[in-house]
């Protein structure tokens, strides 16, 4: 037995076993105090000197026109003075903010809201960019592809046949998508922030289109866009209400879809029907075990190649719309997706030219008939060449190849939809439409890959 006393990190603890066993105490842990909450970065000088100068122009084009008696133009330039203020501070609030303007001024195909906030959008990430407040990262070397070849079609088109006047409204379209999917990258938002906005915006614009909205012989439009355009705007919503409704286990969240569906369905556009059933069926796929994926896709594989089937699945979601028509459809997208191929390959540098598609298909002895490619694929590749197309295959790459959880699978599965979608309409000429697919890219492009589960 050892004369030696413990020492006070060594006692001893007697048990019921056998004597002379004791068990060492561990030793006293001492609590941690927690770690303190991440206190907000204040103004740096040159942030805040870069605030007041753009603050001050923007204050003094409002002085201007009020002086001029342009009341709108003044009111539009005081909101985007407060916009400036506040992306200094939260640049994603302001980013954000570009798909409610962009859907309610949609309807009267008012393009000065959307340019006006982007433009203040712009400016505050090249502000915060030049102080170190945001970083670039690799994504933006794509976005940066994109956008030089959109400004290198617009003012040096290789075949100049539409007016730039024509054009501007898609230059700015592409351009405010890019800037939101630049800012997100640098500074990622929260992705229920971004899906709830998308999801109240849609089911309002979708229940006003209801109502507003004319129809196209016998088709649905309405919000500026065209039948095939507003369903696709449409699908996005209804796609997050199922994903919503399924992550928090709340039916409640299937009534901004429900409201959506209406207007959906009165388009008759298997466009977005295809769209928004695709998305809904990534979203239950995308968590199942890669067996129950590979045997689900299998067994829908083997119930289309059944006779007829295919056929009819091809004419879900256009209604009412006769079959010689939807016939009729099918042939001409299958002739311009050609030419638009041949166009593309015939131009792999720069293309033609920003929004010179329609015009170059009039013109050509192909084709003759003013028509745009009905794919974004084949007409960003027609119109901004092949490295175009390249880089923005590689960000749907970087943000849909890695697997997600939470709400960032509703994202993931938003994309998705966006993606089957890009294959029947030109998705980028329409802020409307396309702002939302550009804010959940930005936001799955700033996620870093999150094990399902």
């Amino acid at each position: 037995m050892s004369l030696v006393p413990p020492s006070p990190r060594q006692r001893t603890v007697r048990t019921g076993g056998p004597a002379g066993r004791a068990l060492p105490t561990p030793p006293r842990q001492v609590p941690l105090a927690e770690p303190a909450a991440p206190k907000a970065a204040p103004f740096s000088p040159l942030s805040l000197g870069f605030m007041i100068v753009g603050g001050l122009a923007l204050g003094a084009l409002v002085l201007a026109a009020t002086l001029g008696r342009h009341e709108s133009t003044a009111v539009a330039a005081m909101a985007c003075a407060v916009a400036f203020i506040v992306a200094q501070r939260r640049i994603t609030i302001v980013a954000v903010a570009l798909i409610p303007v962009a859907a309610s001024s949609a309807s009267t195909q008012a393009t000065l809201p959307v340019t006006m906030l982007a433009s203040v959008l712009a400016l505050a990430a090249a502000t915060l960019f030049c102080v170190g407040r945001l970083r670039f990262r690799p994504a933006h070397l794509w976005l940066a592809v994109l956008g030089g070849m959109a400004l290198l079609g617009y003012f040096y088109p290789a075949e100049p046949l539409a007016a730039s006047d024509q054009r501007l409204p898609i230059l700015i379209a592409v351009l405010a998508g890019l800037v939101v999917v630049g800012v997100f990258v640098a500074e990622p938002p929260t992705a229920g922030v971004v899906l709830r906005v998308i999801t109240i915006t849609g089911a309002v614009a979708g229940v006003l289109a209801s109502i507003q909205g004319q129809a196209l012989e016998g088709r649905l439009e309405g919000l500026g866009t065209n039948p095939n355009g507003l369903a696709v705007y449409l699908a996005a919503p209804v796609v997050i209400s199922v994903g919503l409704a399924l992550h928090r286990r709340n039916p409640l969240w299937l009534a901004p879809g429900a409201a959506c569906l209406p207007a959906l369905l009165a388009t008759q556009s298997r466009e977005g029907f295809l769209a928004a059933v695709a998305g809904a069926a990534f979203l239950l796929l995308q968590g199942r075990p890669r067996r129950v994926q590979v045997l689900i896709t299998i067994a829908a594989a083997a119930v289309v190649a059944l006779p007829g089937h295919l056929t009819a699945l091809a004419s879900l979601g256009a209604g009412s719309r006769p079959a010689a028509e939807l016939a009729s459809d099918n042939q001409v997208r299958l002739q311009v997706a050609w030419f638009a191929a041949h166009t593309a390959l015939t131009h792999p540098l720069l293309g033609i030219g920003l929004g010179q598609f329609p015009d170059y298909a009039a013109a050509s002895n192909g084709l003759g008939v003013y028509i745009a490619t009905t794919n974004q694929y084949l007409q960003l590749a027609a119109e901004g060449g092949l490295l175009s197309l390249a880089a923005l295959l590689a960000l749907l790459w970087l943000a849909v190849s890695k697997r997600r959880a939470g709400e960032l699978a509703i994202v993931r599965a938003v994309v998705v939809t966006f993606v089957v979608a890009m294959f029947f309409i030109d998705s980028f000429e329409s802020a409307l439409v396309a702002l939302p697919f550009w804010a959940c890219l930005g936001v799955l492009l700033a996620k870093g890959e999150i094990a399902d589960g």
